[in-house]
């Protein structure tokens, strides 16, 4: 009797707890999001909290791309230069 109603009582937070959780992880994420990460920062061992929004974390993730795509261009092209 006492495993029936403890089945009961799991079959019974499941169905109330379903549409909760169905609810949250359904949330789509947007660009006014804030984020925060602990960051290092250069010269200390102790990193620092930075919160950003989730759009000036994508800026910069595209800027810091751009820089490494223009340094390896660059340096193809010296190669290319010191070769010939």
């Amino acid at each position: 009797m006492n495993l029936h109603r403890f089945a009961l009582l799991i079959a019974t937070v499941a169905v109330v707890a379903a549409p909760a959780l169905a609810e949250e992880t359904s949330r789509t994420p947007k660009d006014d999001d804030m984020i925060c990460k602990f960051e290092k920062v250069m010269g200390s061992n102790i990193p620092k909290r930075v919160c950003k929004t989730r759009a000036d974390r994508e800026v910069e993730k595209r800027e810091a791309a751009e820089v490494m795509r223009e340094r390896e261009q660059a340096q193809r092209t010296l190669s290319r230069n010191g070769s010939e």
